[in-house]
């Protein structure tokens, strides 16, 4: 709920718009024009609703089991959220049951966000990295190569992965900096 205190700093806001506007409308002007925007917006918005157009509020449900799925692959909350556009308050309520309902276009915000948001320091499985590198120890590149194409600036460069967990960030460079590249041919011996 809106106090008092705020829902007056927000006419005041709108009091500044200008003229023919439904902002100025809803800041206390009463001018012809502005009443003319307020009712173009509430006559389009009632069509709208009538087509199906729920810009409102939509159950949040489908977007709790989305969380959820997208928590069991290693995205947090924070990286939904910060993917999503929202406040980390509001994916905290939807999360603990506080929010029943969400606004529609904050729904489809969320349910866009995929695997790929998942935070750098996210440990995920190693084992999938560990294949990668596997290939291509065995297609005859050294440790020490690998270690150096990943970035390593040590005197003598190792490569320092574990065996069960790694980080989502040196997955993504295993991937993409190194085997990839070593595929496509752009990483000479």
């Amino acid at each position: 709920m809106i106090s008092p205190k705020t829902f007056a700093s927000i006419r005041m806001r709108f009091a500044e718009q200008p003229h023919g506007t439904r902002h100025r409308y809803l800041g206390g002007c009463r001018c012809l024009p502005c009443r003319a925007a307020n009712s173009r917006y509430s006559s389009e918005r009632a069509a709208a609703q009538r087509t199906g157009d729920r810009r409102g509020f939509v159950p949040a449900t489908l977007v709790l089991d989305h969380i959820k799925t997208l928590s069991k692959g290693g995205v947090g909350t924070k990286a939904i959220a910060a993917a999503a556009g929202l406040a980390r308050s509001t994916m905290q309520k939807i999360v603990g049951g506080k929010q029943q309902k969400i606004r529609k276009h904050h729904a489809d915000r969320v349910l866009a966000v995929d695997r790929a948001a998942i935070a750098d320091g996210t440990l995920v499985p190693a084992a999938q990295t560990w294949n990668l590198l596997n290939e291509l120890l065995e297609s005859g590149y050294t440790k020490t190569f690998l270690a150096k194409q990943l970035g390593s600036g040590a005197k003598t460069p190792k490569l320092q992965i574990q065996a069960d967990r790694i980080t989502a960030l040196n997955a993504s460079k295993v991937e993409r900096r190194l085997y990839r590249r070593i595929k496509e041919g752009r990483v000479s011996r």
